[in-house]
């Protein structure tokens, strides 16, 4: 087995039995020749070459030569054509963020709150990593903005938060994208969007190309909101963030020894609860201050943004459980007021038990006389 292989298989290892926050499993990048790889993939060779400039944003680049010219061409790009683009990577400069490239498996890019860096995967070419930078940089934006840690608000409210969270950063590259093509007249970057996000690129209401700069900023809320619900129109994605993000951690703690069962039930606390109107205010911003959904500030209680699917729903009934019995903390039950979505074409289930869950979970609370 190749190097790349083994890393790929330890990822996937590292993801199905060990719980970790959102935000390690979303950097699940290739351990040791990521920098080496970085460097490979920015070179002359594969990129051609980039002019000597310094980044019009006082931001601390990381890498090799190739790489801080590669990111100072992406990091321009947006700061010349987008004022949504620029006030994000200001804000990331502001708060002491990082840039630099790591190859990830499945993924353009990536933000780690806690060590204050953006990542860009290099083995994509420009036009889609500057929709990337803008999307990442926004993360950085909501992470400033107070959007709470992974796993520490009440599950409806992570239901609701991680989407929003996620779909405003779609509509913040979005808008990003459109700045620039109606700066420079060439539609690339918003092509490479629309390329990797399709059902969001056609529920925005894409302008003239001939229409000016400032006419696309001032149509920002209508198209951040566009973008932002289109988002929610990908079922499939949605499902995978789901799992992702909620399901498979809840039952990946199982794996991990009674003591680290019991620390992780102390970090993911699901406690606080926030309703659709703070989330929106929380998140969904423009470079002016205002929330464009300021006018549908329960946007987020839709079935189609809040709902879950049967099985998320009796995961989290069984880890409640089993958190209460091994540690004594109260269920948290809020997710029983979501509504629940079927996949396409199927009935809706009967709330028989998922026999190799309940098995796990059955296992785990007898484990608590050990």
């Amino acid at each position: 087995m190749s190097v790349l292989a083994q890393a790929f298989e330890e990822t996937k290892t590292s993801e199905r039995r060990n719980v970790k926050t959102a935000a390690e499993v979303k950097n699940a990048a290739l351990p040791d020749e990521a920098s080496f790889l970085g460097h490979i993939f920015s070179s002359p060779f594969f990129r051609g070459s980039y002019k000597e400039e310094k980044p019009e944003i006082d931001i601390k680049l990381k890498g090799s030569k190739n790489e801080r010219k590669r990111l100072t061409a992406l990091i321009n790009t947006i700061v010349q054509n987008s004022p949504t683009g620029k006030r994000l990577l200001q804000d990331a400069a502001g708060n002491g963020y990082s840039l630099d490239f790591l190859v990830q498996s499945n993924s353009f890019g990536s933000c780690d709150r806690e060590r204050k860096r953006v990542h860009l995967n290099p083995t994509f070419d420009d036009n889609k990593l500057i929709a990337t930078l803008a999307h990442e940089t926004r993360h950085a934006q909501q992470h400033q903005r107070g959007v709470p840690e992974f796993y520490t608000t009440d599950m409806a409210t992570e239901v609701r938060l991680r989407r929003a969270t996620e779909a405003d950063a779609q509509a913040a590259a979005a808008q990003v994208a459109l700045e620039i093509r109606a700066a420079t007249k060439d539609d690339r970057v918003w092509r490479a969007f629309a390329q990797t996000a399709p059902i969001i690129a056609r529920a925005v209401m894409k302008p003239s190309i001939e229409k000016s700069l400032g006419m696309v900023v001032d149509d920002q809320t209508s198209t951040m909101q566009d973008a932002f619900k289109g988002w929610f129109d990908q079922s499939a994605l949605v499902s995978v963030y789901e799992d992702r993000y909620l399901r498979n951690p809840m039952i990946s703690i199982g794996y991990q020894p009674v003591w680290a069962r019991l620390k992780e039930f102390k970090a993911m606390s699901f406690s606080k609860h926030l309703t659709s109107k703070q989330i929106v205010e929380k998140v969904c911003v423009t470079n002016s201050g205002d929330c464009y959904f300021k006018d549908d500030p329960n946007i987020m209680n839709t079935s189609h943004m809040c709902s879950i699917l049967p099985e998320t729903r009796r995961t989290a009934e069984y880890f409640f459980k089993m958190r209460r019995e091994l540690a004594g903390y109260a269920e948290d039950r809020s997710y029983r007021g979501l509504p629940i979505r079927c996949t396409k074409n199927a009935a809706v289930p009967r709330p028989a038990r998922n026999n190799d869950e309940k098995s796990v979970f059955q296992a785990l609370l007898k484990s608590r006389q050990r």
